[in-house]
């Protein structure tokens, strides 16, 4: 193949590569004030439609403080999976976390084969699994656009733990604040006794 062909295989693969990426940096502004199992599901839609995932599964611990999240994406499956199928799903990839190159398994929804990308998080608060039937998966390019969806998961996991934590620093200020200016009203109450008296 000559470079004039190759090259006009290229630019449209790194054009929808770019288009991706752009969709994906936009992410966590979307995600403001949203609940963890929303932010999963739209994750993963968009993670899953930018890549043409078979099977997308995330596993976050809750930025608020609380449970696990979980949600996972299946092609031919709908929206979202059941519950019996998002375990079933959870049990097989999460046990993956260690693993550094992408692995084969066996879908736990049809049996089809699968290369599975396992991406744990920095913060150590989850993993997003991707997976695609394409023996290639994932290619370089791929590669990148998963690594820069990871980055905005983190993201925004860190700006809802900061938010978080934000608040809980105000409402203990706001507590001392009313603390003290009772202290002061029973202070000058008790100083108007002792002057009466």
């Amino acid at each position: 193949m000559n470079d004039i062909a190759k090259d006009e295989e290229t630019v449209p693969i790194l054009k929808a590569c770019i288009r991706d990426l752009a969709a994906l940096s936009a992410l966590p502004s979307l995600w403001i004030g949203r609940e963890p199992p929303q932010v999963l599901d739209n994750f993963l839609d968009v993670l899953s439609a930018a890549l043409r995932l078979d099977l997308a599964y995330a596993r976050i611990e809750d930025p608020r403080g609380g449970d696990t999240v979980e949600a996972a994406r299946a092609k031919g499956f709908g929206p979202e999976l059941s519950r019996t199928h998002l375990e079933a799903v959870g049990r097989l990839l999460t046990p993956l976390v260690g693993a550094t190159v992408a692995t084969e398994i066996r879908s736990p929804l049809d049996s089809s084969p699968l290369r599975v990308a396992v991406l744990p998080l920095a913060t150590g608060e989850g993993a997003v699994f991707a997976a695609s039937r394409r023996r290639d998966f994932p290619t370089p390019l791929e590669s990148m656009v998963l690594g820069a969806a990871l980055n905005q998961v983190t993201l925004w996991l860190r700006l809802t733990r900061l938010l978080v934590d934000t608040r809980r620093v105000e409402a203990k200020l706001a507590e001392r604040e009313s603390s003290h200016l009772q202290l002061e009203d029973e202070n000058a109450y008790l100083r108007e006794e002792v002057e009466v008296a």
